[in-house]
């Protein structure tokens, strides 16, 4: 809990974005300004911890985008780096979108977090604030930036066992998980 509680405190001493909007000429803003520090993790194999899930709607920009219109999860991720020397986990979101030509990584994700089983369907829900699970980082280009990506999630049975010498990953503050109660 420890990095997780000073990874928030650095996060208000900018500023806390409520939601993304655009702003009036003589809005008000909050936000002490400074450089928001972005890591940037190398391609492999990573353990993470569900920080929070928001729901939202994906509205495609090209009218011949492969996926319509739909619901969209945006998954907040504690990704725990692989370096020893690491002080705090880093934050990386992912969207799933709740279409069937999506379903592969939707149960993929829900295997990797353990709510789902093999050869079973599953109802999804989504508490899912505290679980863990493993995802491979690929990082990706778009506009000339460099960005943290979830290539994919990593079913349990399939991921690399952790390396003693690192730390767990630590509770989302607030989260409680009880084996088998969904």
């Amino acid at each position: 809990l420890p990095i997780l509680e000073e990874m928030n405190m650095s996060f208000e001493n900018m500023g806390t974005v409520v939601e993304d909007k655009v702003f009036g000429w003589e809005d008000e803003i909050t936000a002490e300004g400074g450089n928001k520090s972005y890591t940037l993790l190398e391609e492999g194999d990573y353990p993470f911890v569900i920080k929070e899930v928001e729901r939202s709607m994906y509205e495609p920009k090209n009218p011949n985008s492969k996926i319509p219109p739909c619901p969209k999860a945006i998954i907040h991720l504690m990704v725990i780096p692989n370096d020893p020397a690491a002080t705090e986990p880093v934050e990386v979101t992912t969207n799933l979108f709740l279409h069937s030509s999506q379903e592969w990584k939707l149960a993929t994700f829900f295997l990797a977090i353990g709510v789902k089983k093999k050869h079973e369907p599953l109802h999804m829900r989504w508490n899912l604030q505290g679980l863990e699970g493993w995802c491979h980082m690929a990082p990706r280009e778009f506009n000339d930036k460099t960005y943290n990506n979830v290539a994919y999630f990593i079913e349990p049975d399939k991921a690399p066992k952790r390396d003693p010498h690192m730390p767990a990953p630590k509770p989302v503050n607030g989260a409680s998980f009880t084996p088998g109660a969904f």
